[in-house]
């Protein structure tokens, strides 16, 4: 990784996401924490806006969130904020404490004024050629209720993360976390 200072979130605090694998066995999350983009978009939502992929057995929209989404929870619950880029970052600022580095926000842009969730979780879709009309379709209509958005960037490899910060005592770890997506190559 190329030297912290210049980043929009620091390397050395990047910790794994949690598996929804592991919580919700049987269910058909993929697991994955890494995804690819060569030019299509990346779509940013709550998953419980496209279809009920925590309990829905017999839903395609569902089945193809779970298999080819990241879903990231374990950050603190129903939060909103904007999405900032500043290459190879992405940020979603959801920790609760006051950001300590505001150089690392000089260069960065708001790339979505404002995303949300209300599950506790957000979902990271990449929207390609292949996608299904019905995701397609369940995708647009979420947009249209400003309920997710798209982001265009660079073609890379990229990798999700939580940013942990220190946790202030009678905190709890999961309120000290940015989500960061990380573009790896």
């Amino acid at each position: 990784m190329k030297g912290s200072s210049t980043f929009l979130a620091e390397p050395h605090r990047f910790q794994p996401i949690g598996d929804l694998r592991e919580t919700f066995p049987g269910v058909g999350f993929a697991g994955l924490d890494t995804f690819h983009l060569g030019g299509e978009d990346l779509f940013i939502t709550d998953p419980i806006y496209l279809a009920d992929v925590y309990n829905s057995s017999n839903d395609p929209v569902a089945e193809y969130v779970r298999s080819n989404g990241i879903i990231v929870s374990g950050f603190g619950g129903d939060e909103a904020c904007a999405v900032w880029w500043k290459d190879p970052i992405l940020l979603l600022p959801l920790s609760l404490h006051p950001p300590r580095r505001p150089h690392a926000f000089k260069g960065a842009k708001v790339v979505i004024p404002r995303v949300a969730c209300d599950s506790g979780s957000f979902l990271f879709l990449p929207l390609r050629s292949e996608t299904p009309l019905s995701v397609r379709s369940a995708v647009e209509q979420v947009e249209s209720e400003q309920n997710g958005a798209r982001v265009q960037l660079p073609p890379g490899v990229y990798r999700m993360f939580y940013e942990q910060h220190d946790v202030p005592e009678r905190s709890h770890l999961s309120f000290c976390r940015h989500v960061v997506v990380y573009r790896t190559e």
